[in-house]
Parts: structure tokens; sequence; C-alpha cells
């Protein structure tokens, strides 16, 4: 607030005096209005564009932020010197000190201009002194006592998780290897038969004994075995072809082949080429007829394709005698026929 007579700015121990220190007039109602409106607001001015304009100040109250201020603020130049005289002890003259009632005033009482600053800056070196002071403690702890530092460290972070005790393994168990898959073996002969098996191991069979065997004969790439009766009228042929170079289903052909070569006539199929499984093995078989000298002969061809070798198993006998159930010479020949590869 400003003197009403003097215009200068009174001083907050100047209002609570009620006189006016610069020349000495008392403060009157007008002021005290004045006083109210002081005590009413806190001004405070953040970022002026310009002090002249108060319409660029934000005033802040109490009460919140109002937009415009009671008095503009003076220029700087006569803050300034306010603020000297205020510093300054009073220099009036008595004059001026002199009240109506005739006694001097009050002297009147130095009180400094009060500049609200933003403690900001304080506060974060308040924080800092505090955090340095307990950052030593810890280090000073750390030289004299390690074990409560370490524990003081401990109880203000997460709980490491607890360590596994090591336990101690079992040594492996030895695993057993498997054994080898056994080589497939030619059924044990029945009575009156026996075991045959191929000079390369091949394959192998059981014949009877009442059929000669003969040894093999090899002519390029064919390789034939025979058995036969004493009387040579009852024959079993197996052509084993090594490279596997037939076609099972054309086995009515081969035994046409077949009849011409023991000197037969009148061949033809009495039963066409068709699946037959006997043992562990399934061949295509077809039988057929032909003669030799006016005699009637039965053939019966079986073949099939294994490891890319080709075999066909040839059965023939006089009609009267052929027999190919099971049991009989032949049947026994084609049940046991195993490859041992």
């Amino acid at each position: 607030m400003r003197c009403s007579h003097c215009g200068r700015e009174l001083t907050n121990a100047a209002v609570q005096l009620g006189y006016c220190p610069s020349c000495g007039e008392l403060i009157t109602q007008n002021n005290s209005q004045d006083i109210a409106n002081q005590r009413k607001y806190a001004i405070k001015i953040s970022q002026p564009e310009d002090l002249h304009e108060p319409s660029s100040a934000l005033i802040q109250s109490s009460q919140g932020t109002i937009l415009h201020a009671a008095e503009p603020p003076e220029p700087l130049q006569q803050s300034a010197q306010i603020h000297k005289q205020a510093a300054a002890p009073a220099a009036a003259s008595s004059k001026h000190l002199e009240t109506p009632n005739g006694q001097p005033p009050l002297p009147a009482a130095e009180n400094p201009v009060i500049i609200h600053k933003n403690n900001t800056g304080l506060i974060a070196i308040i924080l800092f002194s505090i955090l340095a002071i307990m950052v030593l403690s810890v280090g000073a702890l750390f030289l004299v006592k390690p074990n409560i530092a370490s524990g003081f460290l401990k109880n203000s972070t997460t709980a490491a998780a607890p360590t596994q005790p090591a336990t101690a393994t079992s040594a492996p168990t030895a695993t057993a290897t498997a054994a080898p898959t056994p080589l497939p073996t030619v059924p044990p002969p029945p009575q009156g038969y026996t075991a045959y098996t191929d000079p390369s191991h091949h394959f192998g069979f059981d014949y009877t004994t009442t059929w000669n065997a003969n040894a093999p004969t090899t002519l390029s790439n064919l390789i034939t075995y025979t058995f036969e009766t004493p009387d040579l009228k009852t024959i079993a042929v197996i052509n084993q072809v090594t490279n596997g170079a037939i076609t099972p289903n054309n086995i009515g052909v081969y035994l046409a082949n077949f009849s011409t070569g023991q000197n037969g006539q009148n061949f033809q199929v009495t039963q066409a080429a068709a699946q037959f499984t006997s043992g562990a093995n399934t061949w295509v078989r077809a039988v057929g007829q032909y003669t030799v000298g006016g005699q009637s002969f039965t053939c019966e061809g079986l073949a099939l394709i294994h490891e890319n070798q080709g075999y066909i198993l040839i059965y023939a006998a006089p009609a009267a005698n052929f027999a190919d159930s099971a049991g009989t010479p032949f049947a026994e020949m084609v049940s046991t026929f195993t490859f041992l590869n």
C-alpha cells in the first residue's frame, strides 16, 4: 500500500506502527482499506513480461488466481528506492515526527522487505545432503563392521532364492543292447526229409530223401537246382535268376517252355496264374498239362522275386502220380522254402 500523503510505499512495519516513515503522517482510514486488501491478497508475480503492465502478471491469493492486480507495480527504479529507504533508518525532521498530540512517534522498527523465493533448490540441497550422509554411513559400516553393513543391504533388497543343495546323481544304468535279429533258418525237417541250403546260402528247404539232389548248373545268369525220383519221371526244378529278370505273372509261359524242354507236346494251361501263399512266401501259381510219348503229364509252376533275384519252382509228374497236397514231397518243399538273407 502507499501513503495517502506522500505516495510512498508503506512497509509492513510502518503499517503496524500506524504512520509513514517517510513523511511521518498517520495512516488514514483510506489506508486501512488498503491494509485489508494487502492482507487479503499475497501477491506473487510469475515471469512478468512488462512490470508496468499489470495485465501481463499472474496474481495469486489465498482464494486462488485472480486476473487483475489491485494496483499496478511501480517501476524497478522506484521499487529499489523504496527498498533502500525502508532499509535505512528513518531520518525525518521533528516536524514530520510529531503527532497531533505533540508527542513524538515511536521510533520506526527496521523491518526489511521480505522477498519470497522458490524453496525448490533448498529442498533439493537438503535431500542430497541426507542421501550423502546415508551413503557415507553405509560405507563406514563396510569399513568397520562388514557383516552389519551386508545385513543392512540384504534387508533393503529382495532376498535371493535359496540355493538348492547339490544332490548326488546316480550313475547311469547300463541298458542292455538289443540282440541282433537272428537270420532265418530252414524249419527242421520231418522224418524222411532232409534240409537243403544252396551253396551261396540264399535259400533253403526240406526235401524227401526218396528224391535225388543233383548238383546245381549255371548258365549265364540262371542257376538250376534239380531234384528227381530214381525213375526220372517225377522232377522238381528250381531256377534262380540272379538279375531278377522275370515276370511272375508269366508263369504260364515258363511252364510251356519247360514242357518243350521235356519233349512235351500239346501244352495247355489248366489253371491260370493267381497268387498262392504257402509257408512264409506268396507266389504266383499256374497249372498246365502236356504229353510225352502219348503219356499225360501235369505240371505246376510258382514264381516270385526276392532281393532282386527271381525264383521259379516247377514240379512235373505223370498225371496218375501227380500230388501236390499238404504232406506230399513237393508241397513240403514249397511250405519250408525259406530265404536266408
